[in-house]
């Protein structure tokens, strides 16, 4: 399977604890940013968007790849997890992490070993092979972290960039 740039969207966002609901996605704030995410989602399929790629972290990038896994129901999408490396976030225990995970159509890793500096590789990975960033990043933050390296890097790429400005639904 391979992927194709023009019809491949990629996401990244924060983990749970960098948001002030967690992983309550129950709260409203987080309700909000969850359906702002969807339609993203959404208009990049009405946009020929069929692959999806995610980090394989918790917050941003597996409610992400629920969501797609949920629309793949009824459309013709792929997943695929890129992690960024073998057993990476294996101490979750949290169920429907690990679901999506299994759902997900290709699991690929891009380091051969844990080390700090495959999180960054896995971030370029995927931005390399998407032509579509999704981001779930607001500048208030002032959280300079993964994402925000993510972020900065599809610009200096020249990806097509979706922000969802979260802290505008606190």
């Amino acid at each position: 399977m391979d992927i194709q740039p023009e019809k491949t969207c990629c996401f990244t966002g924060h983990r749970p604890q960098f948001f002030p609901w967690g992983s309550n996605t129950g709260d409203p704030a987080a309700a909000k940013m969850l359906r702002a995410l969807e339609s993203e989602i959404l208009q990049a399929i009405a946009d020929s968007y069929t692959t999806f790629l995610y980090g394989g972290a918790l917050g941003v990038d597996a409610w992400a790849a629920e969501i797609v896994l949920r629309l793949r129901k009824n459309l013709p999408l792929t997943l695929i997890a890129i992690l960024p490396f073998p057993g990476y976030n294996a101490d979750v225990t949290e169920n429907s992490y690990r679901q999506t995970i299994a759902a997900s159509d290709r699991i690929l890793c891009v380091e051969p070993v844990r080390r700090m500096a495959a999180l960054a590789a896995r971030d370029r990975y995927m931005i390399d092979r998407s032509s579509r960033l999704i981001a779930v990043y607001d500048e208030h933050s002032r959280i300079h972290s993964g994402t925000w390296r993510a972020l900065c890097y599809a610009r200096k790429k020249q990806l097509g960039i979706r922000q969802i400005r979260w802290m505008e639904y606190l």
